[in-house]
């Protein structure tokens, strides 16, 4: 079975257009991975409870929400290649407009702009995956989710080492967004080359059908559990188990780097175990991992237990994505989009909720949220029958 893993993955990384779009899913991850790193310094710097923070954290889903309905016909108005640098470009600045944040009302709307900017880059490169896959009839959505958490999971490290070198926070992220931005600036030519795939009657606005919304659900409870543990792994280990401040990001490292490994090798493996089942035991794999971290207690343990979150979890989203770009009648920016209204939703207000019961109840009980939702996906799951 290596075999095909290593055939597909030779294949991605020498297409040039499989390969674009894997660097740049790598450059958005990337400077997430590094402010995850920071959230917790951030809460500190400005003085907000968990409440507060999971309040504040509401911006990005604010700005997200105010786009993501238009994203399919503003990407059809533009052309996929087009907005795909230009979204690219105003995403990949979120860290520094993120490293001006000093008071809760800056973190609501700098947290505002990069929920916008990132829907809007999130959905021209998922479309710009499924036009690749049409061109050349191979499947490489999970491969682009798996750069996604490759970069992720590098950025994590790395914004953990800097939290631990006590690198001031401006310098750390003014200097993410140069490694990102500027490499995608220069090169508008080899990124604007993408055209949106056709599907059907070719919707580029239209409310979402009842198989899109089955869909939407999944992935609205994988996004939130992903958001959860990115804003709140690297709180939990600091403020609940009292780790070391060198690990403090791991426990998302570990779990994006499970996510890649899954990811890599899932579109050689999806068609042999099946989408259903990938997507039931992804999920029982994500509850029954996280529920050893809530019982256990311990730095080392956790980490390892994100990780296998991020295994189980690893498959689903990019099996979801390649189900709407699949159905008829749409776009494959519009079926995406109306997908991503949804679970983008779920990615931004997960750690605003974690944050609200942990107010109350402490974090280890709100992460049980994850648990249930994880459990929740898998049932879903058995229902859904992917095309």
């Amino acid at each position: 079975m290596r075999a095909p893993v290593f055939q597909h993955l030779k294949f991605y990384f020498s297409n040039r257009s499989s390969l674009i779009i894997g660097i740049l899913f790598s450059f958005n991850s990337f400077a997430f991975g590094n402010w995850v790193a920071r959230i917790a310094d951030i809460k500190s710097s400005i003085g907000l409870s968990d409440a507060a923070l999971g309040l504040g954290l509401l911006g990005a889903p604010l700005g997200s929400i105010l786009v993501m309905p238009f994203t399919g016909l503003i990407i059809a108005r533009m052309g996929l290649g087009r907005a795909l640098y230009i979204f690219s470009l105003l995403s990949l600045l979120s860290p520094l407009i993120l490293s001006l944040v000093n008071s809760f009302a800056v973190l609501v709307i700098c947290l505002a702009y990069y929920g916008m900017t990132g829907a809007l880059m999130g959905v021209s490169l998922n479309a710009a995956a499924k036009a690749v896959e049409i061109q050349t009839d191979t499947q490489i959505m999970a491969t682009s989710h798996g750069m996604w958490s490759f970069g992720a999971m590098i950025g994590a490290a790395t914004g953990s080492i800097l939290v631990g070198l006590h690198v001031p926070l401006v310098i750390h992220l003014c200097a993410v967004s140069s490694v990102v931005f500027f490499p995608v600036l220069f090169n508008a030519r080899r990124i604007s080359q993408y055209k949106e795939a056709d599907n059907g009657q070719n919707k580029a606005f239209a409310l979402p059908n009842f198989t899109l919304l089955v869909l939407s659900l999944a992935a609205f409870c994988i996004f939130l559990n992903e958001g959860a543990i990115a804003d709140w792994s690297a709180v939990y280990l600091r403020e609940v188990l009292h780790s070391d401040p060198f690990l403090v990001g791991m426990a998302y490292a570990g779990y994006s780097m499970f996510m890649a490994v899954g990811r890599f090798t899932g579109d050689t493996l999806i068609p042999k175990i099946g989408k259903k089942n990938i997507v039931v035991i992804g999920g029982l794999l994500s509850a029954v991992s996280l529920s050893v971290v809530l019982i256990l207690h311990d730095p080392i343990i956790a980490i390892i237990g994100f990780s296998f979150v991020g295994l189980g979890f690893s498959c689903v989203v990019p099996i979801l994505y390649s189900a709407a770009a699949n159905e008829l009648g749409y776009t494959s920016g519009s079926a995406i989009s109306a997908v991503s209204s949804v679970s983008f939703i779920g990615f931004f207000t997960g750690p605003p909720a974690i944050g609200l019961i942990s107010e109350y109840y402490g974090l280890s009980i709100a992460l049980i949220l994850v648990v249930l939702l994880s459990i929740m996906v898998s049932l879903i799951g058995t229902m859904i029958k992917f095309k």
